[in-house]
């Protein structure tokens, strides 16, 4: 019999920290490009052609003119793919996101399953705070 402090299963636990960030994040996918997604996808070069995917690691993640100081390579890097998938189309780019982040707060959970203890309590809590927090678009 579970205890208090005790997690449920892992796939239950998954299941429902992916569940959050689903339903958190899910309507975004019916938006389209907006914020940093126009410099960064739109009107990038570097995502528009498969040698993106290693350009990507010495380029800056907002083009010159923006600023240029972010570098955040493997995620613009996974934008040529998604443009070669779906050219152009926001829902594709927001529907990844959408999993990249799901599937970051489930490992987060996951990782944090074990005794519960004081430090261990407040990081099982952050993996249901990382589904659910406020990001700006196209953040992987």
């Amino acid at each position: 019999m579970a205890g208090p402090l005790s997690w449920p299963a892992p796939r239950r636990l998954a299941a429902a920290v992916a569940g959050l960030a689903v339903v958190v994040y899910g309507g975004a996918i019916a938006n389209g490009f907006a914020w940093d997604d126009v410099p960064i996808i739109v009107d990038s070069a570097l995502v528009h052609h498969v040698s993106g995917l290693w350009r990507a690691y010495a380029a800056p993640s907002w083009p010159p003119a923006a600023g240029g100081y972010l570098h955040r390579p493997l995620t613009v890097a996974t934008y040529p793919l998604d443009w070669l998938v779906a050219p152009g189309h926001a829902w594709w780019f927001h529907g990844v996101n959408l999993l990249w982040h799901a599937a970051a707060s489930v490992t987060l959970a996951l990782l944090a399953r074990g005794p519960a203890s004081g430090a261990d309590s407040l990081l099982r809590h952050r993996a249901a705070l990382e589904a659910a927090r406020p990001r700006p678009a196209g953040k992987r």
